[in-house]
């Protein structure tokens, strides 16, 4: 790895992206992590430039309608990542952009394992975890959450989450860029 490591994240439309990021800076401090920006992982961990990064993204976007996905509450896993986030239904076109993105970066390494909306990381008892989902899975299981742009963010396993940062957005159907591949 170079030392720097970049991620391709869906990002949610505007008004639920603010919604997002004030959950998660409501449980950052309970997790005992900082916060983040609102995003679903498509890949993560790449190993390249970000103008390369950026280009991936450009070409994932390009044809790429606004994904939508019904959530269907709160989940958690305590491995690789333990990571509390939003579950969603299947996801097909989810699974084809991830298939799509591997090609571009040669490699399949950091895919996501399915879509979710990631709102907290960090340790915290199962009990815990549960107590916390129950009533956020109440205003949250059933809705449309849409997705309308794709991001290149410095972020990975080896960098802190407080350096994360997004350095290019690509809106979702933008035409790729001429004389980029």
């Amino acid at each position: 790895m170079s030392g720097e490591a970049y991620s391709l994240w869906l990002v949610p439309e505007p008004d639920l992206e603010r919604e997002m990021s004030g959950l998660i800076r409501v449980l950052a401090p309970v997790f005992g992590l900082p916060p983040f920006a609102p995003h679903v992982t498509v890949q993560g961990d790449l190993d390249v430039s970000a103008d390369d990064a950026e280009g991936y993204a450009r070409e994932l976007a390009a044809g790429l309608p606004v994904l939508a996905w019904r959530a269907f509450g709160i989940s958690w896993t305590e491995h690789p990542f333990r990571a509390f986030f939003v579950a969603f239904d299947s996801a097909e076109r989810f699974h084809r952009l991830l298939e799509r993105s591997a090609e571009l970066a040669g490699t399949r390494e950091g895919l996501s394992p399915f879509p979710h909306l990631s709102l907290a990381y960090g340790k915290l008892p199962i009990r815990e975890k549960i107590a916390r989902s129950r009533p956020l899975t109440r205003t949250i299981d059933g809705r449309a959450m849409r997705f309308d742009r794709l991001v290149v963010a410095l972020s990975g396993k080896n960098v802190p989450i407080d350096e994360w940062k997004v350095v290019a957005t690509v809106p979702l159907g933008a035409a790729p860029e001429p004389g980029r591949n």
